[in-house]
């Protein structure tokens, strides 16, 4: 029995040796993965292989393929060709599809630029009743586009216009939308006491339950949020109704998202990462993924900077104009000017020189 007793002792102390080395081991792969550059990077481009794996990939339109590195980048080789130290920063567009009806209508349009040389991450939106040129058709607003041609027409119609090259995109629908909120466990938001009222007193909230909000900061879950987001006929607290007050809601969950997403830890970045993934939809490749994924750690990116087109003071909004009623009408070259300013940190001349290199090269396409 001794001998039995001895041999248990043994095993167990095997057992617990080996339990440790484990630990120890899964220690020291986590410093070297967290704690190295080189670990680092093997962390991005594994996250970005899952990622690509697991949303919707969709196929880039044919002018705009770019050709990607499929190997490993180390850190003796030059960055990948998609972006270079001469025009670092990034630009994709980001739209919120809805469909009421059998129309698909994206009344949500936005560009999310990354400097890819600091980290620095900026939010453009755009208005959905803009006059825009739309190639093939007559001119009308901007969220006619989508339904007459799709992306692909979308994204040719906002780089004609907007003048900037669109490097990808992603898009997510409704209903998805708020099971991405709720996946990250609602966010904080401050309402007015008209803003409480209206939601809890009309449709926008879908499901009745969910008409409880109160003025002031409240937790709202995912259909809380798109009722939130929806809203277009009564004022913010900065801003006006209509489409003014909710492109400025877009950006205000946008950023709320952002910094509620930034403050957790690795490890339950990862985690909720992967449950999010299969609601978005996106062209974007493995190797632009992993370099996004790279840059934004490396850099610590920690706020995202906001925009609106059209700026204030340079656009009208005429009750018809060209057969098309209520658009907005905008002083392209000041807007487009102002953009560059507030996009690539350019003075006003360089803003100047940009636009014209543009225009030609624009001109030259056509």
């Amino acid at each position: 029995m001794a001998r039995r007793k001895k041999q248990s002792i043994g095993l167990g102390k095997i057992i617990g040796f080996t339990f440790l080395a484990v630990i120890i081991l899964i220690l020291l792969i986590a410093g070297f993965l967290f704690g190295t550059k080189t670990g680092r990077k093997f962390l991005y481009q594994y996250a970005a292989k899952y990622i690509y794996q697991a949303v919707e990939i969709e196929t880039e339109p044919e002018e705009k393929e770019t050709e990607v590195i499929d190997e490993v980048e180390t850190e003796t080789t030059k960055p990948d060709p998609w972006y270079d130290e001469d025009e670092p920063v990034r630009n994709f567009l980001i739209y919120g599809v809805e469909g009421i009806g059998g129309a698909k209508n994206t009344d949500t349009m936005m560009i999310a630029s990354i400097d890819m040389e600091t980290g620095q991450i900026k939010l453009t939106s755009l208005m959905r009743d803009t006059m825009v040129h739309i190639p093939g058709y007559r001119d009308n607003k901007l969220n006619q586009a989508f339904a007459l041609g799709g992306v692909e027409l979308l994204w040719e119609t906002i780089e004609n216009n907007y003048m900037i090259d669109i490097d990808g995109y992603a898009w997510v629908d409704f209903e998805h939308f708020e099971e991405l909120i709720d996946l990250i466990g609602g966010i904080d938001l401050e309402l007015t006491t008209e803003e409480a009222k209206y939601l809890n007193t009309t449709n926008y909230i879908s499901n009745p339950d969910n008409r409880n909000v109160s003025p002031g900061m409240n937790h709202l879950n995912g259909n809380q949020v798109l009722g939130y987001c929806r809203v277009r006929y009564v004022r913010t607290s900065t801003s006006g109704h209509d489409d003014y007050g909710r492109t400025e809601r877009h950006r205000l969950v946008m950023d709320t998202i952002f910094n509620t997403y930034i403050d957790r830890n690795p490890i339950e970045l990862m985690t909720l990462s992967m449950s999010c993934l299969k609601y978005i939809n996106t062209n974007v490749s493995e190797t632009q993924i992993a370099q996004i994924l790279e840059c934004v750690v490396e850099k610590r990116a920690s706020s995202m900077e906001k925009f609106r087109i059209p700026i204030d003071g340079c656009f009208e909004d005429p009750e018809e104009y060209n057969g098309v009623t209520y658009p907005l009408v905008l002083d392209w070259e000041e807007n487009i000017l102002q953009y560059y300013q507030f996009l690539f940190g350019d003075t006003e001349e360089e803003a100047k020189k940009r636009y014209e290199t543009y225009k030609t090269e624009k001109e030259n396409r056509e």
